[in-house]
């Protein structure tokens, strides 16, 4: 793990608690819930004495480690797709893509721009050869877009799921729509439930396939 680190170019203990492959080894908490894994103490710990000494710092090294929540996704293959709010239904596909997008606090514009061109190039339909080869927008499918802000649900203590790691609806509701833009400005059609309403959302999953993004890279 270090190896891989030191030849990427990390060079400084700073550079190598934000890299990528070391945050992985975290848990990653909302700032001010700061959490350190012993396990980058101990990567830390196999460098150069000053490494050992701020590995050993731990409470001044935590919040390092916290990372700002970024956009976060759930990605479902379809064979048909409704969202009804009330009753009456708002959007509707036949085959295409349910993508299901939590805004986190401290979000961007520009984070959900590079999620959704990540989306809608992701080669989840099949080919002539019947693999994952094509993506929405080569078989020309549609998207539903719905914004659930439980999929921050931080279930991690006690029953009640916390859901402070969601930017409040002020912040959320133009990146929403911003992310919705971006969608169709790549060139695909969407459908959309509306934001902060209660809705009934009713899919056909084909597959299964679902897919799991997040714009800061966790998974």
């Amino acid at each position: 793990m270090r190896a891989l680190l030191l030849k990427g170019g990390v060079s400084s203990v700073e550079d190598m608690l934000h890299h990528p492959l070391t945050v992985r080894l975290a848990r990653v908490r909302i700032p001010g819930q700061p959490y350190f894994n012993t396990r980058i103490c101990r990567l830390l710990a196999s460098g150069p004495p000053a490494r050992r000494r701020i590995a050993g710092a731990r409470p001044a090294v935590r919040n390092w480690v916290t990372l700002r929540p970024g956009m976060r996704a759930v990605v479902q293959r379809v064979s048909r797709a409704e969202v009804r709010v009330g009753g009456k239904v708002i959007g509707q596909i036949g085959r295409g893509l349910v993508v299901l997008v939590a805004v986190g606090a401290g979000d961007t514009a520009e984070a959900g721009r590079a999620l959704a061109e990540k989306i809608v190039n992701l080669r989840v339909f099949d080919n002539d050869a019947g693999r994952m080869d094509r993506s929405v927008l080569e078989t020309g499918e549609s998207v539903v877009y719905v914004a659930p802000f439980t999929l921050y649900a931080d279930c991690l203590k006690g029953r009640r799921p916390s859901y402070d790691r969601a930017a409040p609806p002020e912040v959320a509701e133009p990146l929403y729509n911003s992310f919705l833009a971006s969608l169709r400005a790549l060139g695909v059609e969407v459908e959309t439930g509306q934001f902060q309403a209660m809705m009934e959302v009713e899919l056909t999953n084909d597959g299964p396939v679902t897919l799991l993004l997040d714009s800061e890279k966790l998974f």
